[in-house]
């Protein structure tokens, strides 16, 4: 076969290329009929293996048929609006041009139509290939389609000997819609500039643009030349660009721009929208504050008024004090115009010296609104500058720490200034291991995880400022266990108005034997929990107790009596890591003094915190209900408080209120002579590492006065108050049917956002909330 003779024959050198050009159509006719037809075949053989030579298209050269028509279908593609087809053909048996159908089907509906055109295009390529067929056999075919997707197919019609020849289909997307893109939208003085590209694939002219400022319409233009458009149309030449400059107001537009369609097409699409917030005040930087001395600084930087070209003006402020004058930006900074080629005027930077005095400040950039223009002053960023006579900082106070589950929590309050230096950060160091952190200025409190449970550990914290590290600080010795910090409203325990003792020591035991086991079980593993036993008023003539809102008295011993007799049912139920601190209370309302204090320690306190050590996870604190609104004045509580504290080492329990105290604001005046400086003291500020707040939230106003009274002591150097977390007596009140409470959850919820509301006042976890029933 023709096709099994061209892989037999090898690949014509240079000279016989030469000689198979020389082969002329006229010393062709002169053969005879028989011998121009072997010769017919030898041409096609030859032009073929010339055409591979070429790196021409040459399919139908493997056809069966040696008569029947070779070409390509070459390109299908648009242009100017039309589908344009573009390929060769001819017949083996004739010179002259043939005819090549073109069938185009519409891939979405199936419908078709032919086309049968001349294939007599001047193709020089060809001509160089077929020497003796000459140039003129090229397709060249433009259609007119709508939008859609089609499959075209090229045929190449058979002249003489042999049949049709398919030389191939292609598809292709017809898409007569313009299309486009907004290049650039910055601001510039006077408003928005808009600028990009549009062309219309039926038209190879320039076509308009309409360009919305929310729903105000302008119509531009795409005639501007621009590179842009080439690449979608490499044909349609460069006049498809379009600019302006929108007069736009200060404030949030939307900008949209569309592309108006000619010709054939079926939409104006959107070629950009979006929102453009548009603002007439200055803007700049601040580079860089340098102290030059005890009197001066140097500054520099750069700033812009997006309404003029004209130099900025700018003014600076240390601490929020206005210092010097207003300078004029004068410094050329092409890095600036480079990032804002819109304002390629006057000089955008500065850099002057400032009168300042010799502390250290935060100095910030105010960029000046130009005269009669939009807009107003801005103030820029801030850097810091240094003290002219800075010492290293002293050291941090307050440091207090507290175990978690694997981890350690660490808070300090902040040195004093050393030398005018500000500090600027803090080192927290883990003891024993080493293992440091630094924080910046903003934080008062770190954890670190990693720890072992159960063994101690301690954190020391160090402040830094620009004359490097002070000396650290160390915190007291803590153990991680297995419990978690309480950063949600934790389980609630309950707590109990005790007023049904009678002083029967066997009869008392059995009753509160039972409690303590049923409040055990109700507390469930994985957590600390916090129980309250509200004993009643002192009666110190006769050394015992009146129990809560009744007149029946109990002496110390049957106090004591009874918790003991808790503790031991409680011991029976409780599960494993759920430890207990049980806090025995009294109350401002009887004798309340120096004397009573010492009393509540000595003769109930220390007897069932003793009794306690037989019983792991178990702790004994004194409480004490100290309310403005009871008998006892401030300074008898405070005297109570001094001799509790300084006759036992155990905790105290804070489980008052604070009547009528602020809501709003730190250091103010309670009910009955009390202040805020009283409660605060009362509640934590005696003995921070001793003391822990479980104050009655009983409504929404009582969180608020809770965080104001810590911040009372914050605010003065003081610690912050340790929250164990909310009282309430929804049961209590329920059982007596004559007062309201928050639940306990929300009252949790509310007292820690309130806290957590100020830095100074947010604590690491608040583990405790506690509901009052009677008996």
């Amino acid at each position: 076969s023709v096709g099994s003779a061209a892989r037999r024959l090898p690949l014509p050198d240079d000279q016989e290329l030469r000689r198979m050009r020389s082969i002329s159509s006229a010393r062709l006719s002169r053969l005879s009929r028989s011998r121009r037809s072997r010769l017919t075949v030898i041409a096609i053989v030859l032009t073929a293996l010339l055409a591979t030579a070429l790196q021409l298209p040459q399919q139908a050269f493997a056809a069966v048929n040696p008569h029947s028509p070779i070409g390509r279908f070459d390109t299908l593609a648009m242009t100017n609006g039309q589908l344009a087809v573009r390929g060769w053909v001819l017949d083996p048996d004739g010179h002259g041009p043939i005819h090549a159908d073109v069938y185009i089907t519409n891939t979405a509906t199936g419908a078709r139509r032919g086309i049968r055109t001349v294939a007599n295009a001047a193709r020089p390529d060809i001509g160089r290939a077929y020497p003796a067929w000459g140039a003129a056999h090229g397709i060249s075919l433009t259609v007119a389609e709508p939008n859609g997707t089609y499959q075209v197919c090229v045929y190449g019609i058979n002249a003489g000997p042999g049949a049709n020849t398919g030389l191939g289909c292609r598809q292709l997307v017809v898409n007569n819609n313009p299309s486009g893109a907004v290049t650039s939208l910055q601001r510039v003085p006077g408003g928005l500039a808009v600028a990009g590209w549009a062309a219309d694939p039926n038209s190879a002219g320039p076509i308009a643009v309409d360009v919305y400022v929310d729903k105000t319409a302008r119509r531009l233009a795409a005639n501007v030349p621009t590179t842009a458009s080439l690449r979608a149309f490499p044909n349609y030449g460069k006049n498809h660009g379009f600019s302006a400059t929108l007069s736009v107001a200060a404030g949030v537009h939307q900008i949209c721009v569309y592309a108006i369609n000619v010709g054939a097409g079926t939409t104006n699409p959107t070629l950009s929208c979006q929102s453009v917030t548009v603002s007439a005040n200055p803007f700049g930087k601040l580079d860089s504050v340098t102290r030059v001395s005890a009197t001066t600084m140097l500054v520099q930087g750069w700033a812009i008024d997006p309404d003029t070209l004209a130099a900025t003006t700018v003014r600076f402020t240390a601490d929020g004090v206005a210092v010097g004058s207003t300078y004029p930006t004068t410094v050329a900074r092409p890095d600036v115009t480079t990032v804002y080629p819109a304002y390629p005027g006057k000089p955008h930077g500065y850099r002057v010296t400032v009168p300042v005095d010799a502390a250290e400040h935060q100095v910030c950039l105010v960029a000046v609104n130009a005269a009669a223009t939009p807009g107003s002053d801005v103030v820029g960023n801030c850097r810091d500058l240094p003290a002219q006579n800075a010492t290293a900082p002293p050291v941090p106070t307050n440091i207090q720490a507290w175990p978690g589950n694997g981890s350690g929590v660490v808070g300090w309050t902040a040195p004093a200034t050393s030398g005018g230096a500000q500090v600027d950060a803090y080192r927290v160091t883990l003891v024993p291991t080493g293992k440091s952190v630094v924080v910046p200025v903003t934080t008062n409190q770190v954890s670190m995880g990693g720890l072992t449970n159960g063994k101690p550990y301690a954190f020391t914290v160090a402040a830094h400022n620009i004359k490097g590290w002070g000396t650290a600080a160390k915190s007291a010795t803590v153990k991680p266990s297995l419990l978690p910090p309480q950063i949600t409203p934790a389980p609630v325990s309950t707590s109990r108005y005790i007023r049904d003792l009678t002083g029967n020591a066997a009869t008392d035991a059995a009753l509160m034997r039972t409690r303590g086991a049923s409040d055990a079980a109700h507390n469930p593993s994985g957590h600390r929990y916090l129980i309250l036993l509200q004993v009643g008023g002192q009666d110190m003539s006769r050394g015992g107790v009146l129990l809560s809102a009744t007149s029946k008295f109990v002496t110390n011993a049957a106090v004591v009596n009874a918790m003991k007799a808790y503790l031991d049912g409680y011991a029976t139920q409780q599960k494993s890591y759920a430890p207990l601190t049980l806090a025995i209370g009294t109350n401002n309302d009887v004798d309340v003094s120096g004397s009573s204090g010492a009393s509540w320690a000595n003769n109930i306190v220390d007897p069932v915190a003793s009794y306690a050590g037989r019983y792991p996870g178990v702790v004994v604190s004194g409480a004490d209900d100290i309310e403005p609104g009871f008998s006892a004045d401030a300074a008898q509580s405070r005297a109570w408080l001094t001799g509790f504290l300084g006759s036992t080492k155990s905790g105290f329990v804070f489980n008052g209120s604070a009547d009528g105290c602020s809501t709003r604001a730190a250091g103010q005046a309670c009910n009955n002579g009390w202040r805020m400086t009283d409660l605060q003291w009362l509640s934590g500020g005696a003995a921070p590492t001793r003391i822990t707040s479980l104050p009655q939230i009983y409504n929404t106003a009582m969180p608020l006065q809770w965080k104001y009274i810590s911040l009372t002591g914050t605010s003065a150097g003081r610690t912050r108050i340790n929250f164990g977390g909310p009282l309430t007596e929804v049961t209590a009140c329920s059982q007596a049917g004559s007062c309201g409470s928050l639940s306990n959850v929300t009252a949790w919820k509310q007292l820690w956002a309130a806290i957590s509301s100020s830095p100074a006042t947010k604590q690491y976890d608040m583990p405790n909330g506690t509901d009052l029933r009677i008996n």
